[in-house]
């Protein structure tokens, strides 16, 4: 039979293929990883933006407000500067009637500056620590530490400089409503986002298209997103919660985890399967092998066995037949040579008794299917060798209660009990014991022999089955072999087994017969 070419076995193959499935999954897993983070730093990218512009327009919008409202101021401011101008110019005013106008028009203070030299103000010393002068045009200056709009105006008519004050609380509380403070205030209180800022405020920063630098500070508690961002200002610094991009990971890698895990579980059931099922099919390739290769041997033994039992067995009878007619008829023989001529007939009686049982080994067996009683044929043979097991000093316990019947052929069973316990006997010369027991089955009957004096150790008991295989001195290896042989012609199984370093177990199942399965179907159930 020609060697079966094997590759890669199918096992491994799948082990293989679900490996590199577990890789694709691998590299597609960080792939959206990846995405995920890409996708979630534009999202914060273009917050960033949107925050930006909306703090640029409202720094657009504040610087227009205060524009407009100083513009408002100043004119307001000058109309009253004209009006002093012209009340003046009919009549001086004293402290006294400054500070009452002023008061009517809720002015911080004026103060007139006079030709000759001089001035009046009204309240008394409101301008003090403050240094001004009055120039060709009307100025309006903010002082902030002191909280007050002045406006210088060089008179017209009968004063050479007037200064109006106007408090500025209500127009600095307005601007500082509009202001940046406020509006990130505002914008740190929506949803989403942590913290806005601008930190090292500069002008001429401004970037024509900015882009923000967008870092993921996942050690805070909780992570935060911190996009920086070029502008006007400054630097804007906006902080975005993190917490959904760090549910989005953990969802992913819960997925990757569970699916990853499901994947290598079914890969590795089915590689075990597979393994499972290849060594079964491995194994009856050996087995059909073995088969094939003990068919063939039995083939050319059998072969073999002819060619002997034709060249060999007539020589032998003639043999046997030469000197049984020197025994009978040679009276003058001396004693001696008699004894010699009977151990020749008994070497050519033992060389005929081999060939026998090579021939029988080598036989094709067809058993008649009857039904037969097992305890009747172990129950003869015993008989027939009880006398040997008392002259031995082997003692027999039998325990033949089961009386089903068996499907086979009665001639043939006869063979298989006797080659078994006449080998439990020959393996005991010094005494031993012998048990025979017949035990029921569900569809088959056993038939176990238990005796002493078994030599081989446990992992060599298998080897009683092979052919020429023998413990004994003279014995030819055949008997084992040919029980089995005709057991599994029965569909039967014979097996062997240690019970202890020098006691084996023999088992023979046969089938039940079909008169016994029909009997056992048609019997009414309780």
């Amino acid at each position: 039979m020609a060697a079966v070419k094997r590759g890669i076995p199918l096992w491994v193959s799948n082990i293989l293929v679900f490996g590199l499935l577990i890789g694709v999954v691998v590299v597609y897993f960080f792939w959206q990883i990846q995405q995920t983070r890409k996708a979630f730093l534009h999202d914060a990218d273009t917050n960033a933006q949107l925050v930006a512009g909306v703090i640029q327009l409202n720094a657009t919008g504040a610087l227009y407000a205060r524009e407009v409202t100083e513009e408002i101021l100043q004119t307001f401011m000058i109309n009253t500067a004209r009006f002093v101008d012209y009340l003046e110019s009919v009549e001086p005013f004293v402290t006294g009637e400054l500070t009452a106008f002023a008061g009517e028009m809720r002015l911080a203070g004026i103060r007139i500056s006079r030709d000759a030299g001089g001035f009046v103000e009204g309240p008394s010393r409101w301008t003090a620590g403050m240094q001004f002068g009055c120039e060709d045009v009307p100025r309006l200056t903010h002082w902030k530490q002191k909280h007050l709009y002045l406006l210088s105006w060089p008179a017209k008519q009968s004063a050479a400089c007037v200064v109006i004050g106007v408090a500025a609380e209500n127009v600095e509380s307005l601007q500082a409503r509009l202001g940046l403070k406020q509006l990130t205030k505002a914008l740190a209180a929506l949803p989403g986002i942590r913290y806005v800022r601008i930190e090292d405020i500069k002008t001429g920063s401004h970037s024509s298209s900015p882009e923000a630098d967008v870092v993921i500070r996942e050690k805070d508690t909780p992570p935060v997103a911190e996009a920086r961002l070029p502008m006007d200002e400054g630097v804007l610094i906006v902080g975005l919660d993190a917490q959904r991009l760090l549910l989005s990971l953990n969802r992913l890698w819960r997925d990757f985890f569970i699916f990853s895990t499901a994947l290598a579980l079914f890969g590795a059931l089915l590689s075990f399967v597979l393994y499972r099922r290849q060594s079964f099919h491995l194994a009856q390739v050996r087995a059909f092998e073995q088969q094939l290769a003990q068919e063939r041997e039995d083939a050319a033994l059998g072969r073999a066995a002819g060619s002997i039992a034709h060249e060999v067995r007539n020589p032998l009878n003639a043999l046997a037949m030469g000197l049984q007619r020197l025994q009978i008829e040679g009276t003058e023989i001396l004693p001696e040579r008699r004894q010699l001529v009977g151990l020749m007939l008994d070497a050519v009686r033992r060389t005929n008794t081999i060939v026998t049982k090579l021939l029988h080994y080598t036989h094709l067996y067809t058993p008649r299917q009857e039904s037969v009683q097992l305890d009747r044929i172990v129950g003869n043979v015993l008989n027939l060798y009880r006398d040997a097991c008392a002259e031995g000093t082997i003692q027999v316990t039998e325990n033949l209660r089961c009386r089903e019947p068996v499907a086979g052929d009665a001639d043939l069973l006869a063979q298989v009990v006797e080659n078994l316990v006449k080998n439990a006997i020959e393996a005991q010369p010094a005494g031993g014991f012998l048990d025979v027991e017949i035990v029921k089955k569900e569809t088959a009957v056993a038939l176990v022999l238990r005796n002493g004096g078994f030599p081989l150790p446990p992992d060599q008991a298998q080897r009683i089955f092979e052919p020429y295989f023998t413990t004994k001195a003279e014995g030819t290896g055949l008997g084992i072999s040919i029980a089995r042989r005709i057991v599994k012609e029965h569909r039967g199984s014979m097996d062997v087994r240690c019970l202890d370093t020098d006691t084996v177990e023999i088992s023979v199942s046969l089938p039940l017969s079909f008169s016994s399965e029909e009997t056992k179907r048609t019997q009414p159930r309780i």
